[in-house]
């Protein structure tokens, strides 16, 4: 019995049937069966194949086989958790495309990794229950169960010699040694490989064949992966638990102490299922954090996306025309609030930080809106085509303005812009009639004035009266009027000029009374007032600018006092 030292050096040579010592022709004198002379006579030993010859070093630590099983079983429950879990906090609407990918990418790494910590743990413990019972009379090596299982088409066959086998292999071994430990169920091994081998060949075929739905075949797919996972789950147990069983024996034997298993074999697949787990709850909490918000955002009309600690605006469905942003808001999404055309004023939270692209894009009614001080940046177009804005102040936190952000906003009478604005789109602000830029000297707000011809100006800002009229600080000059300005109008006697573009475009304006403290009427003042029938002029007025009442088709007649020294073109 020549394979007993190799495997089980410290134990005395004796007769495996009867214990008997073997003297040095290897016989046993008590045994006289055939079977116990085969056994025990080393010359009638089949020699064993070159690949079964492998290093006398079968024994692993305590746990080292059931660890592989453990590693199956929580490998697979974790594929599952993320593959059923994971889509459900996907499939929120609300979510921004950015977290979706973010998460995406982490629950397909931890889905890859499980799944390779799977195939690992499987072939792990292929390869050291063959390790285990290397004693020549082994089918095949351990690098062999593993390597060949890997080539294509052959492996159909290897698998039921690695897995099979093996089991055969282990329950001989069991026998030849009389190791009292528990059996495999060979035969049942094999049925159940032949069963999801033969089943997963009919699946192929049915598919193929196209008989049934894609729902069905999916349906009988994941029916017939759960069934097979389960078989094969009983299988691999099986064989781990034998070979731990051989081990402690070949280890109580040889008296050889016996070791637990590293800790870092245990926690490799638990580390990866409780990072996925810790971050669905986290995910959790965070829904839970942001559920009495986004009822109330829904509530007031808003359709919005959700990061994990931020909300995007990205629509309103709502129909007032005064709207406060709920505080909590941290963006204004690209056409969030494009063609209200019923929006009047808009109430921005110190929460937001920056106006997407198009966000207010054609509110033609929208006269006021309050930028606080956390935004700091204005996207491109932003408020193209707001013709009832009058007047903007930009926060000192805003950095960029984009292109044509405040594009034919007709009405514009005064932009503030501070120091802080370092970039300025082309065309964010474009000619307007009554428009006059409002900073520092030596800012980008004043490059922009100077190289578009707008009134730069670094005096005190312009008030804004409760009707809605826009006067210089001291009162003097009517700087810019509601377009909603209808009717007849009388200008106030404190007013010395009309400025640029005053009433520009009140097409509803059909008379205006002029008082004797006017001395000038500034450039297109009167400008596109389509219903303008009667205009009182007095002797005080000097000057008229250009285009002054240029597109007032209603306009028959005007009376120009001896007093007017200027006449602009096209007046």
């Amino acid at each position: 019995m020549s394979d007993i030292p190799n495997l089980m050096p410290n134990i005395p040579k004796q007769c495996i049937f009867c214990g008997q010592k073997i003297q040095e022709n290897d016989k046993c004198p008590n045994c006289r069966s055939a079977e116990a002379q085969r056994f025990c006579t080393s010359n009638a030993r089949k020699p064993p194949h070159p690949w079964q010859l492998t290093s006398p070093k079968p024994m692993l630590s305590k746990g080292a086989y059931s660890s592989c099983v453990r590693n199956i079983l929580e490998a697979w429950l974790w594929c599952w958790v993320i593959a059923l879990i994971c889509p459900q906090a996907l499939a929120q609407r609300r979510l921004d495309p950015e977290t979706v990918l973010c998460l995406t990418l982490f629950f397909s790494s931890s889905l890859f990794l499980s799944i390779i910590i799977l195939i690992i743990s499987i072939y792990k413990l292929i390869y050291r229950s063959w390790r285990l019972i290397q004693n020549g009379y082994a089918r095949t090596t351990p690098k062999a169960a593993v390597g060949l299982s890997l080539i294509p088409l052959f492996n159909i066959y290897w698998i039921f010699v690695a897995i099979h086998g093996l089991a055969k292999d282990m329950n001989a071994y069991a026998k030849r040694y009389k190791l009292n430990v528990p059996r495999i169920p060979a035969e049942l091994v094999f049925r159940i490989m032949f069963f999801l081998l033969s089943g997963g060949a009919v699946l192929g075929i049915v598919s193929i064949m196209g008989k049934f739905s894609t729902d069905t075949l999916l349906l009988c797919m994941v029916i017939a992966l759960h069934v097979g996972v389960l078989l094969m789950l009983f299988v691999f147990y099986k064989i781990g638990r034998t070979a731990e069983a051989i081990q402690k024996e070949l280890l109580r034997l040889t008296g050889q102490p016996v070791h637990t298993a590293g800790k870092r074999e245990k926690w490799v697949i638990r580390s990866v299922g409780i990072i996925t787990i810790l971050l669905i709850w986290a995910y959790m909490l965070f829904g839970l954090y942001w559920a009495p918000f986004e009822r109330e955002l829904e509530e007031q009309g808003f359709k919005f996306t959700r990061a994990i600690i931020s909300v995007t605006i990205t629509d309103y469905i709502g129909s007032d025309t005064n709207v406060t942003i709920p505080d909590g808001v941290t963006s204004i999404g690209n056409y969030a609030f494009s063609y209200c055309k019923s929006l009047t004023s808009v109430t921005i939270p110190e929460s937001v930080k920056s106006i997407g692209k198009s966000a207010f894009r054609n509110c033609d009614n929208l006269t006021a809106v309050t930028i606080p001080e956390s935004v700091k940046s204005i996207g491109d177009s932003a408020f193209y085509y707001c013709d009832s804005l009058t007047s903007v102040t930009i926060p000192n936190s805003v950095t960029s303005i984009g292109e044509e952000a405040f594009s034919h906003c007709d009405s514009l009478t005064s932009v503030t812009i501070p120091d802080s604005v370092t970039s300025i789109g082309e065309n964010a602000f474009i000619d307007y009639p009554k428009l006059t830029i409002y900073g520092t000297e030596g800012s980008a707000a004043q490059t922009y004035a100077e190289g578009h011809n707008i009134p730069f100006s670094t005096g005190p800002l312009p008030y804004c009266d409760a009707a809605g009229f826009y006067y210089s600080h001291d009162g003097k000059t009517l700087l810019g009027a509601p377009r909603s300005l209808s009717g007849e109008y009388t200008i106030p006697n404190s007013v010395t000029s009309i400025g640029n573009g005053a009433f520009y475009e009140c097409k509803s304006l059909t008379s205006v009374t002029i008082p004797n403290s006017v001395t000038s009427i500034g450039n297109s003042a009167f400008r596109g007032c389509k219903s303008l029938t009667s205009v009182t002029i007095p002797d005080s007025v000097t000057s008229i600018g250009n285009y002054a009442f240029a597109g007032c088709s209603s306009l028959t007649s005007v009376t120009i006092p001896d007093s007017v020294t200027s006449i602009g073109n096209y007046a």
